[in-house]
């Protein structure tokens, strides 16, 4: 097997192996360098632009302001801000074994916005209970367009929001207590948000329910194979049958010109003569 080198990381292509040496971080970006946020409102999550090899970590001089983090593994910036700040410059830095890159960005904690209904928010249920593994998809009835859904606390792992829509859809995959969520939905350019709270369980179903689920539904296919597969089992055997009546049908048949004292056996053209002939 041959092999080319070029740089960083490592790919398959035929018989030839890339191999690409490790590089530093480089390119560190965000999509904006200025974050104006209110107190109580989630800030929409910011994912970082950057070049280099895994793995990086990241971290952020002087702290943010209460309420926001930034992921020490994907480099994303969230969170609710608690408190207001005023405008301060906060360095963004990513490494590895190789070396490092840094971005500055702005970051200003605005007091809390008038939380006037503005306009209707409704989700088709308050009460949202699922089972493990259970599918969720729900979606709200809103008055205007042009709004920006958040939800807190973070819904648990695999349900999703989405930010435009306000669907919560995906798998419930962890057991959770009964929990009260805020969705709040703000208007981006008035800045006027309604808000909606909806309560979600997630439960592990006992192993009657389980035994319920497959003979109500779960077990539905099952059964149908099963009626198919004794379904073809029959037709199969019938052809059989018919085939063999077919080949064998000479034996069972009486010769127009045999005595009436003959007898026949089932053994292929076997006769028993009991009288004297």
């Amino acid at each position: 097997m041959s092999r080319c080198y070029a740089g960083g990381g490592k790919k398959n292509w035929g018989s030839c192996v890339y191999t690409y040496p490790p590089s530093a971080p480089s390119e560190l970006s965000y999509k904006t360098t200025s974050f104006e946020l209110h107190v109580g409102t989630q800030m929409r999550a910011a994912f970082p632009a950057v070049k280099g090899s895994q793995p990086m970590t990241w971290t952020v001089s002087p702290s943010l302001p209460a309420g926001l983090t930034l992921d020490d593994y994907y480099g994303t910036l969230m969170g609710t801000p608690k408190s207001e700040a005023s405008s301060g410059k906060y360095i963004v830095s990513v490494s590895n074994a190789i070396g490092s890159a840094s971005f500055t960005i702005t970051v200003t904690v605005l007091p809390a916005l008038e939380r006037k209904v503005s306009f209707d928010l409704e989700y088709p249920e308050t009460f949202l209970s699922l089972k493990t593994g259970e599918h969720a998809y729900t979606f709200p009835t809103t008055s205007t367009d042009g709004l920006f859904f958040t939800c807190q606390p973070y819904l648990p792992r695999s349900l999703v929001l989405n930010e435009r829509t306000g669907v919560i859809s995906g798998p419930a995959r962890q057991y959770m207590d009964l929990t009260q969520f805020t969705i709040t939905a703000t208007n981006l350019e008035t800045q006027k948000a309604s808000e909606f709270i909806i309560w979600i369980e997630v439960y592990e179903e006992s192993a009657e329910e389980s035994a319920l689920d497959v003979a109500d539904g779960g077990g539905g296919s099952l059964s149908f194979l099963l009626v198919l597969f004794i379904g073809v089992c029959a037709v199969l055997a019938f052809i059989l049958y018919k085939k063999y009546q077919d080949r064998h049908k000479s034996s069972f048949a009486m010769l127009p010109d045999t005595p009436m004292d003959l007898e026949m056996e089932a053994s292929p053209f076997r006769i028993d003569n009991d009288s004297e002939y």
